[in-house]
């Protein structure tokens, strides 16, 4: 890998966007219709408009968050920022990083004594076998190797939680320095 790198998430449809603010302009038109003519929304409307609007505000965020995300790996660590948060963390820094499986690629978390971030190997959403859309980075398992190589944690067999009372679950993969 090359050094410098910079690196961008793939970027979801807005689709789903437009139509949670659609729905949700449809849901507050509705409540100004049936206050207009006097009436009195129900509880379960107000709830569900509610509900929308917080949908819409929630997909919108997250939008505006993976379009300001970058992933830099350099010489000295590695750096993430989504909009929200920046992380700088040294390779020496890195304290462990944990893998989950999920179906729509890898989420990863990177850790280190004060602070963390995650990101996500690329995952395909598909509806009938057909790709509908693509989210996490395409270069998502060569960054989590890189970040490994160079940070030289080693994957640890049979460990415990941070919380210390259970067992972690056997899918997910721990790396921590030895």
């Amino acid at each position: 890998m090359e050094l410098p790198a910079e690196y961008q998430p793939e970027r979801f449809s807005r689709r789903g966007e437009f139509t949670a603010w659609t729905l949700t302009a449809l849901a507050f038109g509705g409540w100004a219709v049936i206050l207009w003519r006097g009436g009195q929304a129900s509880l379960p409307y107000a709830f569900l408009s509610s509900f929308v609007l917080l949908a819409a505000l929630a997909i919108s965020l997250t939008n505006w968050m993976d379009r300001h995300t970058t992933l830099r790996l350099d010489a000295d660590g590695v750096q993430f920022e989504n909009g929200l948060r920046r992380v700088r963390l040294g390779w020496q820094e890195i304290q462990q990083v944990q893998v989950y499986p999920s179906r729509l690629g890898k989420q990863v978390r990177v850790y280190g004594r004060q602070t963390f971030f995650n990101f996500r190997t690329l995952g395909e959403v598909s509806l009938r076998g057909e790709v509908r859309g693509r989210l996490g980075f395409v270069e998502g398992e060569r960054i989590l190797q890189h970040i490994l190589e160079c940070s030289g944690l080693q994957r640890v067999e049979n460990h415990r939680s941070n919380e210390g009372w259970s067992p972690a679950p056997p899918e997910i993969e721990y790396y921590a320095r030895k």
